[in-house]
Formats: structure tokens, C-alpha cells, sequence
């Protein structure tokens, strides 16, 4: 190994980097960033550090002209020796202030192969590191944070981490390679910014652009996507009743159809939206004993619905197909954005009633105030499938939320928040979090937001557009094209109306326009293109799912979001209840033609302050002893259950 000193200066940190690429990028821009980051000063004059490689490789370092003064610029040319691969190194020495919860940061620029690979040795030797590749990364500045956990143990000493002698960032190759890297803004972070190696570091800019991800207006929908769906559930089956998931295509999605209903809802589509919540609430027969059919009971037993089916005979998609329980929450949730815009429709109550049991009836508690729904029956009904799914008890907790089931809502509540935790899930644990448990977006939507393991920047008829892949892959440059209706809707709800407009007109470059059944419609792909998990996809063709998110964005809409009436009028629905005063101070009186029914009131995080059974068809409560703040009142007889938002002065 060869070691040259730029300087002997002791400095708050020590780094060493080894590097493995070929070409050369210029650099004459500067960044629009702030290093508010750093916990102190930066490390980036040259007179901090010295180099060394192995013996066939040579290294250059030198100064650039940084976000603030110097920056490093590493030239060289990497070759494999006898001993040991082809590497260059930076480093500095005596570290002092860091902790387990300090991490590491820095910018990036290159054009490289090989990888990259960040260590932290203790005193004693043991070495732990984290190694990404490197290779058509970095074209643009990145910023690079890692904590001591997101390493891994590799060599020497123990397996256990003493205090912090050394750092290391290592950019190898297994024989040759030559280029250079520019590396700007090194120091310790402030404790809690996000860790990541991918991170962009323009997250933070100020005003409206791309690449600030802002737009002062949204561009107006285009009412030929709503076509798209019209005309697919015209023409796709005999009777014009369910879509297909696209043209020509055979299945049918439960989910698919649940989102569908709620864009006709939202276009004021009522007959259309009525004929897929039709369908779904006539398939409830209990003396059911087709194990092929679509239908929410086998032999007696309530199941639920499968997740596909085929649009010839509507038996189910395949022999190995599952009863979905996410998809059972999306459609009960469908069923309640429909009464909620149209009132209670009698056909829904007893298929509303049956999803809302089913889900409560896979419910277990897990401890410590959590509970969670369990999967269901999966592979064609041969087995129960106990584990519970993170994405799938966001959509049970919004379901069983909009149903008034405060408290089993607020338990999956605990459940999801205790273990959907970390920077590396799948897009909708965040973007749906945000729709459907209000979670802060600063938290949550900054993780894919700022990452692009999540965010890629596609090309797409001759304009950029910025979207999401399903999850974090840095090798893969696709969007899946409703995740940015996910994005669009979440910021929306959360009150970021620049960044909504912003992600809702992402769509329209993607928009495909061509003809179906003799129709002329415009609509989206599922996905941009077929690399990462999108190798058989057919990207000519439209997706009901994309159609419907991009119809959600374009009208600012939250699916997983049931609002409780504020008021409550003489005759609340068709049951004939009448409940008042509202708000009230003392007495509430309830009035109904039922023999009797069950009252409960909750506050809104899931606390019950009042149950009890009503023998009469009319009943009062003294409500003087309860704090003033809004509750949720529920009522139930039998299959029938009115919500409504109560409000104690």
C-alpha cells in the first residue's frame, strides 16, 4: 500500500475513500443548497488529507471551487495488483464528537464503476461498512448521510462497535478502471436528517419549478380518461357491469373496480358507480357451494371476495387466487364514499355490514394496545393466511374508521405506527398513511420524496417528468404511474397545494391517446416502461388503477378518507332516527322506529366514554358530565349503524 500525506492536521473527523471508475464530467455549476446539515464545518480543503492506493493504481487529489470554498476532486487510475483489488484512498485522521446517533454527510458528483463503500473501525479494529454501487450513479449532486446503524460488521476486532477511531468512504473495483469524483460539504450531520445514499440534495429549494417539485396551477383534467373508463365497462362484459383491469384483458380486480366506482363517484357518475357496487353486493349468497364463483361466502362461511375474477363468468381469476383482505377494505371503503355522497342505499347495507364483520372477525391483538387484521384465505381458499400485511392495515384501519369502529381503528392505528417504521418500504406505506391516518408528511412523504431509490426523472415525449417506482431500487428507472396520483393525493390532503399541482401534472405527458371499441379515449399506463417488476407489461395499454388515481389528483380527492356529518337533520337517513340537540350540553335525545338499539360514544383517538343498550325505541342521555371537545356517536340495531359527529358544549 502507498501512502502520500497532504498534511499532518489533526480535524474532528477521519476519512478514508477509495475509488474504481473511468471518464471525466465537468463541473462548472454551482449548487443552490444549504449545508444547515452539518453539526460544524465542513472538511473540504485538501490540506486535511492524505492519499494512498494500492500498488498499480494512482491517485490525484485537488481542489475545486465548492458550495462553500473548496471542494475535493479526485482524479485516478485504478489497476489490480498481485495482492488486492484495484483502489485509491483520501483520508483524515482524529476523530472527535461523534456518536452512534451522528451521521456522516456529504455531496457527490461522478462517473463511475465500481462500489461504493462507507466504514466506520473503532479502536480496536472492527470495521463496520456500507456498500452501494456506484456505476451510472451520481450524475447529478447527491447527498450521501449513513449512521453507524446502517452499517453492517465485516472485519477485524469484535463484532461489537467501541468508540469511533476512523471513517471511511471506499469506491473499489475488482481490476481496473480510471476517472474522477468531485465530493463537496463532508462533515458530521445534525442528529435525526434522514440517512440515504441517494439522497437529492435540491429537496430543500424554495419557489416553484421542477426541480423545486412545485407548480402554482394544475392542469385541467382531461375528460377523455373518464371516457376510458366509461367505455370499458360498456363494451368489456355482456352485461356492462364491472371493468376489466385493461382492454382485452380477462380479469377483473377487486380494487381495481373499488377505485373505479370511486371515480364515477366523483364525476357524478351514480348509475355507473351503482352498477360495480352492484355486482359486488348481489354476490352474498350464504348457501354458496362453488368454490369457483365470486362470491363473499363458501359453504356458509364468510370469506370475502377474491381478488380477481374473470369478466366471461366472473368465477375467480385463477385456482391459486386470494381473498385479498386490502381489497375488502377498499371496497367497504367504496361503499361508504357512496353513502356518503348519496346517502344509504339498501341493496349496500347487509354487503357494508358482512365486510365490516369480515375484517373485524380476521382482527387479532398483538399487545401493548395494538392489534392487526390477519391476511385471510389465500391460494384458492387451501389455507388461512395468519400474518398481517403492512399496506393491507392501512386501508383495514381507514375501512373500519369510516364504519365508526373507533377503537378497533385506533389499535391497528398503534399497530401500524409500531412497525411500518424505517426508509426503505414500499411507496404506498407512506403516501397512504398520509390519506388514510393523516400522519405528518414531514415524516413520511420527505422519505420517498427525497430519495431517488423512490423518485426517478423519466423522459416521456420530450419532456421530463418526475414519479415514483413501487419501491427503492437505484437500478431501476421506471415510474409507476398511479404511485404519483398516491403523491398528488397526499399532498393535497395535507395542505401542500404547490406540491399537489405539481405531482398531478406529472401525468398529463404520460397520457396515451388511441382507440378502444371504436371509441376515441385517452388514459395511462401502469408503469412507464418494463424494467424493474414490470418485465411482461404491455406499456400501449391503459390500466383502470392509473385512469382512476389520475381522476383522484385532478380533483384533489382522498379515497381513504370518510368525513362524519357535522349536522344532523330531523330525519338523518332511511332509518328514521332523529338525534338532537346537536350540539348538545345535557340531555341528548335519540328517537327511532327500531325495538331498540346500542349507543356508543367515542372521542376521536378510539376512547369509549359512553355504552349502553337502549330496550326502547327512544332514550336519553345526560351528557352534563362529559368534556366539552367532539365525539363520535354511534347507534346500532342489528345490520343497521348511523354515525354521526357529536359535538358537547
Amino acid at each position: 500500500m502507498i501512502i502520500k500525506k497532504q498534511n499532518i492536521i489533526t480535524t474532528l473527523l477521519s476519512f478514508s475513500l477509495t475509488i474504481s471508475s473511468f471518464g471525466y464530467i465537468e463541473t462548472g455549476e454551482q449548487l443552490s443548497v444549504y449545508p444547515d446539515y452539518l453539526a460544524g464545518n465542513n472538511l473540504d480543503s485538501i490540506l486535511y488529507w492524505e492519499t494512498s492506493h494500492n500498488d498499480s493504481s494512482t491517485i490525484q487529489l485537488i481542489p475545486f471551487k465548492g458550495q462553500n470554498g473548496d471542494g475535493l476532486q479526485v482524479n485516478y487510475i485504478l489497476n489490480k495488483d498481485l495482492y488486492s483489488s484495484a483502489w485509491v484512498t483520501i483520508s483524515c485522521n482524529s476523530v472527535t464528537g461523534f456518536t452512534e446517533n451522528t451521521p456522516v454527510t456529504m455531496l457527490i458528483k461522478a462517473d463511475a464503476t465500481g462500489d461504493i463503500e462507507l466504514k466506520f473501525t473503532d479502536e480496536d479494529g472492527s470495521v463496520f461498512l456500507k456498500r452501494y454501487p456506484i456505476e451510472n450513479r451520481y450524475k447529478d449532486w447527491t447527498q450521501i448521510v449513513v449512521y453507524l446503524k446502517n452499517t453492517s460488521y465485516a472485519w477485524g476486532g469484535d463484532k461489537s462497535f467501541g468508540k469511533l477511531s476512523k471513517f471511511e468512504i471506499s469506491f473499489s473495483a475488482v481490476s481496473q478502471g480510471s476517472g474522477t469524483v468531485w465530493i463537496d460539504e463532508i462533515g458530521l450531520g445534525k442528529e435525526g436528517i434522514m440517512p440515504g445514499f441517494f439522497l437529492d440534495p435540491f429537496r430543500e429549494s424554495t419557489g416553484s419549478g421542477f426541480y423545486q417539485r412545485r407548480s402554482d396551477n394544475a392542469m385541467p383534467e382531461d375528460t377523455m380518461v373518464l371516457r376510458y373508463l366509461k367505455t370499458l365497462q360498456d363494451y368489456s362484459s355482456a352485461d356492462a357491469r364491472v371493468l376489466p383491469n385493461q382492454e382485452g384483458s380477462d380479469l377483473v380486480s377487486t380494487f381495481n373496480s373499488s377505485l373505479a366506482a370511486m371515480a364515477f363517484l366523483i364525476k357524478n357518475q351514480k348509475e355507473r358507480a351503482e352498477m360495480i357496487l352492484d355486482f359486488y353486493a348481489s354476490a352474498v349468497d350464504p348457501g354458496n357451494r362453488n368454490i369457483e364463483k365470486q362470491n363473499f361466502y363458501f359453504n356458509g362461511e364468510l370469506r370475502g371476495f377474491y381478488q380477481q375474477m374473470s369478466i366471461k363468468n366472473y368465477n375467480r381469476g385463477g385456482s391459486t387466487e386470494d381473498r385479498w383482505i386490502g381489497d375488502m377494505a377498499w371496497l367497504l371503503i367504496a361503499y361508504r364514499q357512496y353513502e356518503q355522497k348519496y346517502g344509504v342505499k339498501p341493496l349496500y347495507t347487509n354487503v357494508v355490514n358482512l365486510l365490516r364483520d369480515l375484517i373485524i372477525s380476521f382482527y387479532k391483538n398483538t399487545g401493548n394496545d395494538c392489534g392487526c387484521v390477519q391476511v385471510g384465505w389465500q391460494d384458492g381458499d387451501t389455507r388461512f393466511d395468519t400474518t398481517c400485511h403492512d399496506e393491507g392495515n392501512i386501508d383495514c384501519y381507514a375501512a373500519l374508521k369510516s364504519c365508526g369502529e373507533v377503537v378497533y381503528s385506533q389499535k391497528i392505528r398503534n399497530w401500524v405506527n409500531k412497525n411500518l417504521t424505517g426508509y426503505d418500504r414500499p411507496l404506498d406505506n407512506y403516501t397512504w398513511r398520509v390519506l388514510a391516518l393523516g400522519d405528518p408528511t414531514d415524516t413520511l412523504l420527505r422519505i420517498p420524496e427525497f430519495d431517488f431509490r423512490y423518485r426517478k426523472k423519466v423522459v416521456e415525449n420530450a419532456d421530463s417528468v418526475y414519479g415514483f417506482y413501487t419501491y427503492p431500487d437505484i437500478n431501476v428507472n421506471n415510474i409507476w404511474t398511479e404511485g404519483i396520483g398516491h403523491m398528488a393525493c397526499s399532498q393535497y390532503y395535507s395542505g401542500n397545494e404547490e406540491r399537489g399541482n405539481f405531482y398531478s401534472n406529472q401525468f398529463d405527458p404520460l397520457l396515451l391517446e388511441y382507440n378502444i371499441y371504436g371509441k376515441s379515449i385517452k388514459t395511462l399506463p401502469y408503469a412507464i416502461n418494463r424494467s424493474g417488476e414490470f418485465a411482461n407489461l404491455d406499456t400501449t395499454k391503459g390500466n383502470v388503477s392509473s385512469a382512476s388515481w389520475y381522476i383522484f389528483a385532478k380533483n384533489k380527492f382522498n379515497p381513504l378518507h370518510i368525513s362524519i356529518p357535522d349536522k344532523v337533520s330531523d330525519i338523518n337517513d332511511n332509518s328514521g332516527c332523529k338525534i338532537y340537540p346537536n350540539p348538545v350540553k345535557g340531555a341528548l335525545m335519540i328517537e327511532s322506529h327500531w325495538p331498540g338499539f346500542l349507543i356508543t360514544i367515542c372521542s376521536y383517538d378510539g376512547v369509549v366514554k359512553v355504552t349502553r343498550v337502549s330496550n326502547y325505541s327512544t332514550d336519553t342521555i345526560d351528557l352534563s358530565n362529559l368534556m366539552n371537545g367532539i365525539y363520535i356517536l354511534k347507534l346500532q340495531y342489528s345490520n343497521n349503524v348511523i354515525l354521526r359527529k357529536l359535538i358537547k358544549q
